[in-house]
């Protein structure tokens, strides 16, 4: 667990050299938080209500779901692994002494910790001097249980995104099925609009799908709701663990037999 440790403390080192890409990610959060306001402050004027959410509810919903997207940085980690693969240097991470695929998903986790860092200070600063209301109705039980959920569901999430960069095996350029999955990823979370403002039927759906539990549930637990589902929650994000596990497992060992890449 050590040498992965460090790989994540490198990864986020590495990106605090590229300052402009930390500098957008902060910009892209206060833009958000600024047409929250602006959108939902018209909608949801004079005290009326969308399925369930107030005013302040529905932006403290927003500045949370903001702050766990970016834990969800695992676009990347599907994107260098084809990139890699494409390249001809694949071959670095099939010799050093560590599996590719907890490489990968360590420099996620340390590229996504360090981007939520500078994504929380720029939410909250956006809420002070916007004077967004934030309605946060939690224990601090319940903050830890869901920023537990969205650690699990962020690796969960990475290792979707290897499976997927794994087909670059097979059919070398993958980067337009990594638009898609992402551009989905980002709806099914929760991360566009929340998702109590889809049909019945379709929330039903993304309960057994770990999506719902990656940004929606913990955003909606920290306005106190939806706290009775994070038991549930925890059990169907593990699932998909080791479902993922086994298939990611399982396409490596098949699919790597079509590499011939530099140094093979």
């Amino acid at each position: 667990m050590r040498k992965y440790g460090a790989v994540a403390i490198l990864a986020a080192k590495v990106r605090l050299v590229f300052r402009t890409d930390v500098l957008v990610e902060m910009l892209f959060t206060a833009a958000k938080a600024v047409f929250a306001v602006i959108v939902w402050g018209t909608l949801l004027s004079d005290g009326q209500t969308v399925a369930g959410f107030t005013l302040p509810t529905m932006l403290t919903y927003y500045i949370v779901s903001t702050f766990f997207q970016e834990l969800q940085f695992t676009d990347h980690t599907g994107e260098e692994l084809s990139q890699s693969i494409r390249q001809g240097t694949f071959s670095k991470y099939m010799l050093l002494p560590i599996m590719p695929q907890g490489y990968f998903l360590s420099r996620t986790l340390g590229k996504a910790l360090l981007y939520a860092v500078f994504a929380g200070l720029a939410g909250g600063v956006s809420a002070l001097v916007f004077g967004v209301p934030l309605a946060f109705q939690v224990t601090i039980p319940q903050v830890i249980a869901a920023l537990a959920m969205q650690i699990l569901g962020m690796t969960v999430l990475a290792q979707f995104s290897y499976c997927v960069g794994l087909l670059a095996f097979k059919y070398l350029d993958v980067s337009a099925l990594l638009m898609v999955k992402g551009n989905l990823t980002a709806f099914a979370t929760g991360a566009i609009i929340p998702l109590a403002l889809l049909p019945g039927g379709a929330v039903t759906v993304l309960r057994a799908l770990p999506f719902y539990y990656v940004t929606y549930l913990p955003s909606m637990v920290m306005i106190g709701r939806g706290a009775d589902e994070l038991a549930g929650g925890f059990v169907v994000l593990l699932l998909w663990m080791a479902l993922l596990s086994v298939l990611s497992s399982l396409w490596y060992k098949r699919l790597r037999r079509r590499y011939d890449g530099v140094g093979v």
